[in-house]
């Protein structure tokens, strides 16, 4: 079975976190960091829900696990639920770090964001 060039997954275990992505067929490492507060796990990245941004549902509580070279915010807020916050939407406000555990609420299309300071990135 062939996979989708440029799929992208998080791969959390033994105090690292390898950001992997779909080249030729197979997966590589890209990148790796330490593992900081992220739990162990894997994370697909390329499956994650983009953020609703207005409505009943459009606040979020969990583990930041990835930025990606856009600046977009990867949020784990359920078990296997992923959600994908634009950066754009956090206008000139720095973003929740990684490892964080932040709630983000969204007023009119802006990101605000609660709880920056525990958890930051290692």
């Amino acid at each position: 079975m062939a996979m989708t060039e440029g799929k992208e997954r998080l791969f959390v275990s033994n105090g690292s976190a390898m950001y992997e992505q779909v080249v030729n067929s197979e997966w590589m490492v890209m990148s790796t960091r330490a593992q900081g507060n992220i739990a162990s796990g894997v994370y697909h990245l390329s499956d994650a829900q983009p953020a609703k941004t207005t409505g009943p549902g459009a606040r979020y509580e969990g583990t930041v696990v990835h930025h990606d070279k856009r600046g977009n915010v990867y949020q784990s807020v359920d078990e296997g639920v992923l959600v994908k916050h634009d950066k754009s939407a956090f206008g000139r406000s720095p973003l929740p770090a990684i490892g964080s555990v932040p709630k983000i609420q969204y007023l009119r299309g802006q990101a605000l964001v609660e709880g920056r300071e525990r958890g930051l990135e290692r």
